[in-house]
């Protein structure tokens, strides 16, 4: 759900889109923007990919406002085994610190 003021999008980074580039999420070239208020499901299949992956916003300043995370897919080939190899997963994002929202910091550089 868009709970924005503006349009947003997700773009799914690393993944082919095979067959579903309308699911890539960059606005105004594969789909339009989710508009404020309203839902949208991206449904695709991923095949022959594992790994770690990351999804972001692809619009306007969100991704620097902190609208992306971290995407793990496990390959159906290679079972999981937690606790016979490793304890835990743990996931570290390094990225920009800063004080205030996209907003301010870009209309402090104007």
């Amino acid at each position: 759900n868009n709970h924005l003021e503006e349009g947003q999008s997700i773009h799914w980074h690393g993944l082919r889109q095979l067959g579903t580039a309308f699911m890539d999420g960059v606005p105004g070239i594969t789909q339009c923007p989710i508009p404020p208020g309203s839902s949208f499901t991206y449904q695709f299949t991923v095949s022959h990919q594992s790994g770690t992956f990351w999804w972001h916003s692809h619009y306007s300043n969100s991704m620097a406002d902190g609208i992306w995370g971290p995407l793990i897919i496990h390959s159906p080939n290679e079972p999981l085994q937690r606790g016979r190899d490793y304890d835990e997963d743990r996931i570290v994002f390094i990225t920009d610190w800063v004080h205030d929202n996209s907003e301010v910091v870009i209309a402090a550089l104007a």
